[in-house]
């Protein structure tokens, strides 16, 4: 009975010295497809739509992506979702997976497309100057109204800084898409010196945001008192950046409890991601615009096309003025969304000229040639 006991005890001994041993050391004598098996373990089936979460983006070998829980110029979606999925998701081949993900979006500048100098027809009052920006956002718009995004003008004008006193001057002013305007302080020489710059600019971006916030607190200029800066309060400094030439870059900062943050614009977009046996794989975004190249392709919408974006009850796209199809921008976007829908083998570059089916008071059909361009 003693030796049963005894060998008993040697057993569970060495039972429990081979639990102890590392699992990797089992997982490496595994077959193939039992160590992908096990890689798939916490992976689950695609849905056809997904939302990235904060502890997704955590999943990302990128240092910015997972910390901020976003994509950006400097960390491409294309270059840093496809991981993220592989992680999450099962592959399955030919599936399709549209992922809504947040993208930061930082400001940028184009180049200065005026300096002018205002008039006395320039001016709206009688007073021939202003004391407020509002009234120069109203000349910047009613004067240049193709200004994009980015796009600086210089403006020299009469300001008035009250107590009778007048005078001369001259300010940037940024455009911030959609016919918004804003005026935008640019750091002068002593700024740049007082901020511990021997140059009248800085060496790198991240110098320029470390500084510029700490600066502004005790910063007030003829226009504006940042250092009296209201919460929530928004101002853009452009400021110059020399890394192998000099350019003229540009802040946006807001007012907070402790200080003057800088911010950037986060946005929310979605890619197409798809699967084969091996991983998912990023879909490139492609949109449609007008063009006069040649066609590589040609396609006649069908009764169906016109179903599928809501016209299937004249199978036309009613052009009439004041009508659902007037606009060219309404009408791109409709074939665009219908020529995607049926070809599969849609690449960038392709030229497609469609024959479309028109009413404008009489039947009629139109063409129009757009070419597969990727999307910004």
């Amino acid at each position: 009975m003693k030796n049963i006991l005894y060998l008993l005890s040697i057993s569970i001994i060495f039972l429990g010295l081979n639990a102890c041993e590392p699992n990797k050391d089992i997982y490496d004598e595994l077959p193939n497809n039992d160590s992908l098996r096990l890689a798939n373990l916490d992976k689950v089936p695609a849905d056809s739509e997904y939302t990235l979460t904060d502890d997704d983006y955590e999943l990302s070998s990128n240092e910015s992506v997972a910390n901020y829980k976003n994509f950006s110029e400097s960390a491409p979606v294309a270059d840093y979702l496809p991981e993220i999925i592989n992680e999450l998701f099962l592959t399955d081949p030919g599936a399709e997976l549209q992922v809504t993900y947040n993208y930061y979006q930082s400001l940028y500048l184009n180049d200065t497309i005026a300096d002018y100098e205002l008039d006395s027809a320039d001016y709206s009052s009688s007073y021939y100057n202003f004391d407020n920006f509002n009234g120069l956002y109203l000349f910047l718009n009613s004067n240049y109204p193709d200004a994009g995004k980015g796009d600086l003008i210089t403006l020299t004008y009469a300001w008035y800084f009250g107590g009778g006193v007048t005078d001369t001057v001259s300010n940037t002013f940024v455009n911030l898409g959609d016919d918004e305007w804003t005026y935008a302080y640019a750091l002068e020489s002593a700024d740049y010196t007082a901020m511990g710059q021997s140059y009248p600019n800085f060496g790198d971006e991240d110098d320029a945001e470390f500084r510029v916030p700490i600066y502004l607190q005790g910063l007030n200029t003829d226009y504006v008192e940042y250092q009296y800066a209201q919460e929530g309060d928004v101002v853009y400094i452009l400021y110059n950046l020399y890394s192998g030439g000099l350019t003229q870059e540009i802040l946006k900062l807001v007012k907070s409890t402790s200080g003057w943050d800088i911010i950037g614009s986060v946005t929310e977009q979605t890619a197409s991601m798809t699967s084969s046996s091996a991983a998912w794989s990023f879909v490139t975004p492609i949109e449609f615009v007008e063009t006069t190249a040649t066609h590589t392709r040609e396609y006649t919408l069908t009764n169906a096309d016109y179903a599928l974006v809501g016209n299937g009850t004249y199978y036309n796209f009613d052009v009439r003025p004041g009508a659902n199809e007037e606009s060219l921008d309404v009408r791109i976007e409709k074939i665009s969304t219908i020529l995607k829908a049926n070809f599969a083998d849609l690449a960038i570059g392709d030229i497609f000229l469609v024959h479309y089916d028109i009413y404008d008071g009489s039947a009629d059909t139109w063409d129009i040639t757009l070419e597969a361009v990727e999307k910004n």
